[in-house]
């Protein structure tokens, strides 16, 4: 059988759920769905927040920001509050609210802090989540992008529609090119392993992959977010 390497679309790799880390950790208590208390992650923003000397307006936000998710996941235990739950509300803002990207941004930091500082919980693909949300992606078109939608020395990213509809072309936040440079570097080393094996290459739309025999094993066709598994064809 033939093997290639998907896109992480198929099992959302690129937005990985730590799930090991999102699993509560074995309690007596009983954890209520919905109207649960979230006195102590408040307690939990301010007690963080003040000692790092943060300004004021910090605390003021990301409670503000924190409270909105608390209405939206309908007051659920916040020891049951998962990086889907904020995925979730992100898109909501982005695609029922039409938020702008510096309001989603700020959203975003104040859901980073309350994970790693109060809840002590890892936040997942902070690369992916940056990309989704600071730029106004969706989660299907970050998963989608290849290696060659980036064009480091113009500073310009182009997400390709393979069904034919219109490109969309956005400028790369210079704060993110690092990460993603080191994101390509991980790619380019995973693209060499799979040539080196004689591996199938990039799974391709079928009408691209008949006109351009050899394009499944060009690196600008990789997926930016592979699967981390290979997909074996009979």
């Amino acid at each position: 059988p033939a093997a290639g390497r998907s896109s992480a679309n198929s099992t959302l790799a690129g937005f990985r759920l730590n799930n090991k880390d999102d699993k509560l950790a074995t309690t007596k208590d009983v954890l209520k769905p919905t109207s649960a208390s979230w006195t102590t992650v408040y307690n939990g923003l301010i007690s963080e927040i003040k000692p790092g000397h943060y300004p004021p307006k910090t605390l003021k936000s990301y409670r503000s920001w924190v409270r909105h998710l608390q209405n939206y996941t309908r007051c659920n235990d916040p020891r049951l509050l998962s990086t889907a739950d904020v995925k979730e509300f992100l898109t909501f803002l982005a695609v029922k609210r039409n938020m702008s990207a510096l309001y989603r941004n700020q959203a975003f930091n104040a859901f980073l802090f309350l994970f790693k500082n109060v809840l002590k919980k890892d936040f997942g693909e902070i690369k992916m989540v940056k990309l989704l949300y600071g730029r106004g992606f969706r989660l299907f078109e970050c998963m989608n992008l290849r290696v060659g939608c980036f064009n480091f020395d113009t500073g310009i990213l182009t997400a390709h529609d393979e069904k034919g509809k219109k490109d969309r072309t956005v400028p790369l936040p210079e704060a993110l090119i690092p990460e993603l440079k080191d994101c390509l570097q991980t790619v380019i080393n995973l693209h060499q392993q799979d040539i080196d094996l004689r591996y199938g290459g990039t799974f391709l739309p079928d009408s691209l992959s008949k006109k351009y025999k050899n394009a499944a094993k060009e690196l600008a066709r990789r997926w930016l977010f592979p699967a981390k598994t290979l997909t074996f064809v009979p």
